[in-house]
């Protein structure tokens, strides 16, 4: 089994060998045919890889109380060692693809089923059986590599509850943002886009209503403000002063819905003042992070779920299949595996928009 891994501590992207798993109860092992890379995710680890100790530590100031307790628990070398320790350890690459049953426990899958998995960039993945979900045999395999990341999409959209009279705006139009925007769209609603990347501002212009701003929305248009019913933060690392600003542009008695991540502080008056709620989306939907449902080893039990994040990657098989969503205009570039090295370079250097990892031709002896 090989397995693309990055270090934390130098930013270096290999590949690992192992044996293939054994299969155990709750899993499924699956070949991987595309898989997807997460722009924004993957390009922020490995440029957090590549900077130095010193970079990291500030990048990560809310741990720093934690670090130097330990250093005057422990001491600095020893502190310093298990750090260093933990970024040493490899981590895996990807979690949205397109694969092929191999074998597996669960009653609802069988050899050979085509499937989306949250599994990694690899030429196998053990994945827990209710996170490899059977696809539609008419629907393109590489549109369905994307399913798990869409599925991030359309649960923001699900927990907004919005409605058809609803003036929706999304900030940030990477590959969740612009899923995010084409569904909402595909769902008869409209929307209007921000962001600060000039080229992906002209590509959506007119078929997201897409708007060029600043860093932290600096120089948002007037006019904005106390226009939305949903706002959606699909931005890694939302700051403080993107959470407070995007606030104001919310209606009273509205919503925003945290999609990205963030060390923010909470903006409690503007919140307070105009009776705004905040959501934040888990995730794939419900059901994620949910041992007993993940490995689907009661059915029972996940007919229980109102809706879970298997509805959601349903969802959007649907829209592809209806033609409502059109993934080419993400315009991603397709690699051989075997050029992880060559498809992550020209991700760093910003000569794509995104990357779809084709298993189709892996050398043996890699």
């Amino acid at each position: 089994m090989k397995k693309l891994t990055l270090n934390l501590n130098n930013g270096l992207i290999k590949i690992d060998e192992s044996p293939n798993p054994k299969l155990i109860e709750g899993y499924t092992l699956v070949k991987n045919i595309y898989s997807v890379v997460s722009p924004g995710t993957e390009k922020m680890l490995i440029q957090f890889g590549k900077q130095s100790f010193i970079k990291k530590f500030i990048k990560n100031l809310d741990r720093v109380a934690l670090v130097l307790r330990k250093i005057s628990e422990e001491g600095f070398r020893s502190t310093y060692n298990k750090i260093e320790n933990k970024l040493n350890l490899p981590i895996e690459l990807g979690y949205s693809t397109c694969s092929i049953v191999e074998n597996t426990t669960s009653k609802l899958l069988k050899k050979g089923d085509i499937v989306v998995t949250n599994g990694s960039h690899g030429d196998y993945s053990l994945v827990k059986n209710n996170l490899c979900i059977k696809a539609p045999a008419n629907l393109k395999k590489k549109d369905l590599c994307f399913s798990f990341l869409a599925s991030i999409s359309i649960n923001a959209y699900k927990i907004s509850e919005s409605d058809v009279n609803h003036k929706s705006a999304v900030i940030g139009l990477g590959i969740i943002g612009s899923i995010l925007a084409s569904y909402i769209i595909s769902e008869n609603k409209s929307v209007i886009t921000f962001d600060t990347d000039k080229d992906k501002v002209e590509k959506f212009e007119n078929e997201y209503n897409a708007h060029s701003v600043q860093k932290d929305l600096k120089n948002i248009d007037s006019n904005f403000k106390n226009n939305f019913d949903v706002i959606y933060l699909c931005i890694e690392n939302i700051s403080t002063n993107l959470f407070y600003k995007s606030c104001e542009l919310l209606k009273n008695n509205s919503l925003i819905v945290i999609v990205g991540t963030t060390k923010s502080y909470f903006p409690r008056d503007i919140i307070y003042k105009k009776n705004l709620r905040v959501k934040v989306a888990v995730s794939y939907g419900p059901g994620r992070y949910d041992e007993k449902f993940e490995k689907g080893q009661d059915l029972n039990y996940i007919k229980s779920f109102k809706y879970s994040y298997v509805n959601n990657i349903k969802s959007f098989f649907k829209k592809i299949e209806q033609n409502k969503i059109d993934l080419n205009k993400l315009s991603f570039s397709l690699f051989n595996f075997q050029l992880f090295k060559e498809a992550y370079k020209e991700l760093i250097d910003n000569q794509t928009s995104g990357i779809i990892f084709d298993y189709s031709e892996i050398d043996q002896n890699i």
